[in-house]
């Protein structure tokens, strides 16, 4: 969990929303993955598709001007029927630009039984996935699978969506995260211990 609120972020995020579809921000798409302008409504019914896992733009280059600390999305696969196991927490400077992009599964009607599958390759790390907020209506389950590429620049989505929508929220970034004080002070030690060893062999 992010020490600072996550409603926050997303308010954040959702504002200024603007989007070019395949331009700076996905460089690339595969299988049922669309991308597209953000629609007025992303609710359920409001976009419904039995051939595209879509994919829009909330939001780019949000600066939220205070430091951000969260646990990054673990690389490789999550099945959604298992807990989320978190991964390393850490921190961004308050100059931290980020980017939010959210997908969005709906089939026609409300019968499911199909599988649907598509990736998106951004031009950005992707550092943190979503699944549930107030914005989103469907979360991802069981028959629900995410993969993360260990560059962290592609997502590949494998969803079973029925008579709920499966959605989530894909935050990137080019931001490096900022050194914590104990790794500061590791590298400082390691520092004047390099220095005291050459000191001693003249």
């Amino acid at each position: 969990m992010a020490k600072k609120p996550i409603g926050f972020l997303v308010v954040a995020f959702g504002l200024l929303a603007w989007c070019t579809p395949l331009s700076a921000g996905v460089i690339g798409i595969s299988g049922d993955a669309c991308v597209i302008d953000m629609p007025s409504s992303w609710a359920p019914g409001s976009f419904e598709s039995d051939t595209c896992i879509f994919g829009f733009y909330l939001d780019k280059n949000i600066v939220p001007g205070t430091a951000i600390t969260l646990n990054l999305t673990r690389t490789g696969t999550q099945d959604y029927s298992l807990p989320i196991i978190p991964g390393p927490e850490v921190t961004f400077g308050p100059g931290a630009a980020f980017d939010a992009f959210f997908v969005s599964l709906d089939p026609v009607g409300t019968t499911g039984g199909s599988i649907w599958e598509g990736s998106f390759t951004f031009d950005q790390k992707i550092i943190w996935l979503i699944t549930s907020d107030e914005n989103i209506y469907g979360g991802l389950e069981g028959g629900d699978y995410s993969t993360l590429s260990d560059d962290r620049y592609e997502l590949a989505l494998s969803f079973s969506a029925g008579p709920h929508v499966d959605q989530l929220l894909v935050i990137t970034t080019n931001a490096e995260p900022i050194p914590e004080p104990s790794s500061l002070l590791l590298f400082a030690t390691g520092l004047v211990g390099l220095r005291a060893r050459r000191r001693r062999r003249q």
